[in-house]
């Protein structure tokens, strides 16, 4: 290829009037073999112009991702080309290179280019590149050390996330790797020069990585440890040189020096707080957690002091060095060695550390009148306050005060000496500092006998007033304060409550400074959530209320005061009425101008919020017919613009939404969605089936007779259940195609009689899919269950095509093997519906007088089966009885329990934190499935061993989707098998023997039992058809003890 002519190619791309035409050369060219070589080679070359080497960077960025994967057999893929093996091996080649002696600007594209490759190449096609790694990072030349590290970076992500089991070849290369890196890291440890703290930087991130999600103990351990742990201990405590005082404080943050304490102090918190806290870690690491404390921590916890006392002392640390030193303070907490440590300590860090960053600040002020919004944004966004040196501080406050003792009382003395200075002698940001200290603590004051009295004196005498400052951020604290505190019962008689109601909602219609209406709304919500009586006192105020909250959100794009609005509109719901309409339109408005920002985290958190908040108006106006079908018209161009334009970080928002509208009746205009929904589905919706399934679920059982009315409609629901359970991407989990299965269930159960046509179709989907492995039992079964309900809709045409239905490359049926399977799996259908339908496919097939060979071979086993399936529902209707009748009254906790939860520690004592231990182990168990662990096949019929499923209830899927047979006045399953094995008795004698010749005395006994609860049953139904006419009080005649069973 010509790489001259690829360079002006590159260089027109830059020119607007040249681009277009240059971007499709650029096209015409991209599979030839040698294109994405020559790229790298212009990359790479020093002698072409910077601005052209990055769009050649680029270029090779996107040709890579695109282009990299080789294409599987049989497997369809929008791009059909692959970069040839010849290239791609002179990339591999290089690329590590490039990385090394490129300007940093290129050399992060290539660092994105070569993560692409090793996801898909490393280590079966590229076992080669560590020992590349090995051999620049071994190298003299400290030049290529950076581009060696930020290699072996991009190698350890790849691995980051993964079990010790998944990342053997990484473990292995590690052996080699790992004393290299802390060879490299000691030598240049000692030099705080610009260039060799980016190495210590980046060598810190590449160790982080190695140990974020397990330890690997072959690698790191008591021989390599102990090294590396002095290295962090350095990089801690040293001093930062006096040049980064230059840089204005917000920058410092990113200066390498400070990047690196940063990473030092990550490292020490994650080792101790995932490895090395014996209170919480789990089994694996005990020998280790134990080493760690013995070892290393005392001298980890002196250097972070020493690091806190460069604060102590008014010099610069960083807020995330700040925020990892408290982070490690809150796990020590818990270990009487690190307490004893930190405990001496405590008061000067409390009141020359921690209360300084609790008060409003010179910063705080500035932001507050520079940009009230802002200070919002960063008060209040989860993304801006989870990771901050005052979250870190608080959990830590929270933490000792709990656990330790002598703690609590001193902090509490001394916030209440602040708050009880003269007007003259306090400062009103030290007192917004001690409100924010004991409200911090509220919820454990109001567990301690010694503050709970305490608290509402507290509020009246030192809070109260606040609301009335005439400063905004000492108004904000009181309206903070009292939503800390909003489960407190104050006084009615003494109109305490009456008092603080009426002066948030001042602060909330009347305040002009924004964020005071902003706390003075969530203190009103967690009120109206916590406390009866509160809500009946905001009542008269709740329209005006949500009229402010609406004008409120447009201002600031909060998606905390759409929660707010949200439970305003679900308290008041009977005092919308038309407001409802206008507050929608308002919503509408609101939220198609933030769906259609450019693409700002902020304001897309926002609109989710604001469309949950439409969802509760909707669901709100459920009573009012003629108002929910102006919101429906209001509604309805947004819910389509959504899936049309595929903005799809709002489809499950907007699904919800259709989900309202259609979940007791559709209308003509609802209808209008469905082949956008089709579209959407087929287009980027496939991710989302989940949603969509519940949608097209109302549309066939809601409205069964518009859905019948176009043939196309059952195509669709057909041609998407397909496409989910014939799925080969693995993009979808298995409990997607459970609800495929489901929708076809429902498809063939609500349009029984009038479908026949399409019932082939139907059987041969989910057959099709049960001779692929299924990993979950409750996959197979949803399966059977579709053929199941065709049994139950037409046994001759199901068992018609189960004769003709073949094996691949056999001529034997699959008659046999799936009624064998569904005998087999008849103790695991589970709840009440699936259950019930397995009893009525079976008395379907009991009844049919087409018997293939199959069935007369296993007929002995059928009535077996049907028993333990309606003793199964026996159980499961008491489960449901007993739900439904349980006590939903909490009992108060005494105040000898509150102050046994919150049980002190002597300084010798160690934490007993086994809840904790248990909690981290389930969602352990849980992040491991998310990545990927594959569960057992149980396709053999077994079950999972600690899953007890013998008292069960209903299942989700019954409660969400409900059929016509889950009516039990309707058809009850055991008055059904009842009535089939007479009519049997009676009339297919011959039949009857077959079935019921091998049936032991105990399974008589069994059936004489379930034939009582159908006489009981069907008593029961008959009372309750009576009791609905209005007519006498029905009395239950006692019901006969025993039936004679003919043989």
């Amino acid at each position: 290829m010509d790489t001259q002519a690829l360079v002006q190619a590159l260089s027109n791309t830059l020119n607007p009037a040249l681009r277009e035409q240059a971007e499709a050369l650029l096209e015409s060219v991209k599979q030839a073999p040698e294109f994405t070589t020559s790229l790298l080679q212009i990359v790479m070359n020093d002698a072409v112009p910077l601005p052209e080497r990055q769009a050649g960077a680029v270029y090779l960025k996107n040709s890579i991702h695109k282009s990299w994967k080789e294409r599987e057999e049989g497997e369809e893929e929008e791009v059909p080309y692959s970069i040839p093996e010849s290239a791609k091996t002179l990339i591999r080649e290089h690329i590590i290179n490039a990385i090394i002696q490129c300007p940093v600007l290129i050399s992060r594209q290539m660092c994105v280019c070569l993560t692409h490759i090793l996801k898909h190449d490393f280590p079966k096609k590229w076992p080669a590149v560590v020992g590349q790694i090995h051999t620049y990072l071994s190298s003299n030349n400290q030049s290529v050390w950076l581009g060696s590290l930020l290699a072996l970076y991009q190698l350890s992500r790849k691995y980051e996330y993964k079990k010790l089991e998944d990342k053997r070849e990484y473990l292995h290369a590690l052996k080699s790797l790992l004393p290299l890196l802390y060879q490299r890291m000691v030598e240049v440890l000692a030099n705080q020069s610009l260039p060799f703290v980016t190495l210590q930087h980046n060598t810190l991130k590449i160790f982080f990585s190695i140990i974020q999600f397990s330890l690997p103990l072959d690698v790191v351990n008591d021989t390599t440890l102990p090294g590396w742990i002095i290295v962090l201990q350095t990089i801690i405590q040293r001093p930062v040189p006096p040049e980064a005082g230059d840089v204005d404080e917000e920058d410092r943050p990113q200066l390498e020096w400070w990047k690196c304490k940063k990473w030092a102090a990550k490292i020490v918190h994650k080792l101790f707080e995932r490895y090395g806290n014996p209170s919480n870690v789990d089994k694996d690491y005990a020998v280790f957690s134990n080493y760690y404390i013995k070892t290393f921590n005392v001298g980890v916890i002196n250097a972070l002091l020493r690091q806190l006392e460069v604060k102590r002392q008014n010099q610069y640390v960083s807020p995330p060095v700040v925020q990892y030193i408290f982070s490690y303070f809150t796990e020590g907490v818990d270990h009487a060695v690190s307490w004893k440590i930190i405990k001496p300590h405590f008061d000067v860090i409390f009141r020359e550390i921690i209360f300084p960053v609790m008060c409003y600040s010179q910063e705080d002020d500035e932001l507050w009148h520079s940009d009230p919004y802002e200070f919002i944004r960063m008060k209040f966004d989860l993304f801006e306050t989870v990771d901050t040196p005052l979250t870190a501080i608080q959990q830590f406050i929270v933490r000792a005060c709990a656990k330790r003792k002598d703690i609590l009382t001193p902090m509490m003395a001394f916030c209440v000496q602040i708050l009880s200075l003269p007007p003259q002698q306090g400062k009103p940001e030290q007192k917004d500092g001690a409100l924010h200290v004991i409200g911090s603590l509220g919820n454990l004051l109001m567990k301690k006998k010694q503050y709970k009295d305490q608290v509402i004196p507290m509020l009246v005498t030192h809070v109260f007033p606040e609301f009335q400052s005439p400063l905004g951020y000492m108004r904000a604290r009181a309206c903070w304060m009292m939503h800390n505190f909003s489960d407190l019962k104050l006084s009615s008689q003494e109109n305490h409550l009456q008092c603080a109601l009426q002066m948030l909602v001042k602060c909330l219609t009347e305040d002009k400074e924004m964020p005071v209406k902003v706390e003075a709304a969530l203190g009103l919500q967690y009120f109206i959530t916590e406390q009866t009586e509160a809500e009946a006192l905001v009542q008269p105020y709740a329209k005006p209320i949500m009229q402010e909250l609406l004008l409120m959100i447009k201002e600031t794009d909060n998606d905390e005061m759409t929660g707010v609005l949200s439970q305003f509109i679900e308290t008041y719901s009977d005092q919308l009425g038309p407001f409802a309409v206008d507050l929608c339109s308002n919503l509408v408005v609101s939220f198609n101008s933030l769906m259609d920002a450019e693409d700002d985290s902020y304001k897309s958190l926002t609109a989710m919020g604001l469309s949950s908040t439409l969802e509760a108006l909707v669901k709100a106006t459920f009573s009012q017919p003629e108002v929910l079908s102006q919101l429906e018209t209001l509604l309805l161009s947004t819910i389509a613009k959504t899936f049309q334009n595929g903005a799809i970080d709002f489809y499950n928002e907007m699904l919800s939404l259709t989900d309202l509208f259609t979940v007791s009746s559709v209308s003509p205009q609802m209808w209008q969605l469905f082949a956008i929904l089709y579209d959407t589905f087929t287009r980027d919706g496939f991710d989302h089936f989940n949603e969509i399934m519940s949608v097209m679920y109302n549309f066939v059982k809601v409205d069964t007779e518009t859905f019948l009315s176009n043939m196309k409609h059952t195509e669709v629901i057909i041609t998407m259940a397909k496409k989910v359970l014939s799925d080969d991407s693995q993009c979808l989990a298995e409990d997607s195609e459970i609800h495929a299965c489901k929708l076809l269930e429902v498809l063939v159960l609500q349009c029984q009689g009038r479908i026949d046509v399409y019932i082939p179709n139907i059987v041969e989907v989910v057959l099709e899919r049960l001779t692929r492995q299924c990993k979950t039992p409750e996959l197979r079964i949803k399966c059977m269950q579709v053929v199941i309900a065709v049994l139950y809709y037409n046994a001759s045409v199901l068992l018609s095509l189960l004769e003709k239905t073949h094996f691949p490359d056999s001529t034997e049926s699959i008659t046999d093997q799936f009624f064998s399977q569904w005998i087999k799996d008849a103790a695991h259908f589970l709840g009440i519906h699936d259950r019930k339908i397995s009893v009525l496919g079976f008395c379907s097939l009991l009844q049919c007088p087409v018997r293939p060979a199959p069935v007369l071979k296993m007929a002995s086993q059928i009535v077996p089966a049907i028993i333990t399936q309606l003793e199964g529902l026996v159980d499961a209707y008491r489960v449901v009885a007993a739900e439904d009748n349980e006590d939903e009254d909490d009992d108060d906790e005494s105040e000898d329990e509150m102050d046994e939860e919150t049980k002190e520690l002597d300084s010798e004592e160690d934490a007993d934190n086994e809840e904790d231990r248990d909690y981290l182990r389930a969602l352990a168990k849980k992040a491991s499935a998310a990545l990927g662990e594959s569960i057992a096949d149980n396709s053999n019929g077994e079950e999972d061993d600690d899953d007890d499923d013998s008292e069960d209830g209903m299942t989700i899927l019954e409660v969400d989707f409900e059929t016509m047979l889950d009516d039990d006045d309707i058809i009850d399953p055991f008055t059904t098998f009842k009535n089939t094995l007479d009519v049997l008795a009676e009339r297919d004698k011959d039949w009857y023997t077959l079935l019921t010749t091998e049936l032991t005395s105990e399974h008589r006994e069994r059936i004489q039992k379930l034939f009582v609860t159908a006489e009981q049953r069907k008593a029961a139904k008959e009372s309750r058809k009576i009791e609905e006419l209005g007519g006498y009080q029905f009395t239950v005649t006692a019901v006969p003890n025993n039936f004679k069973f003919s043989t």
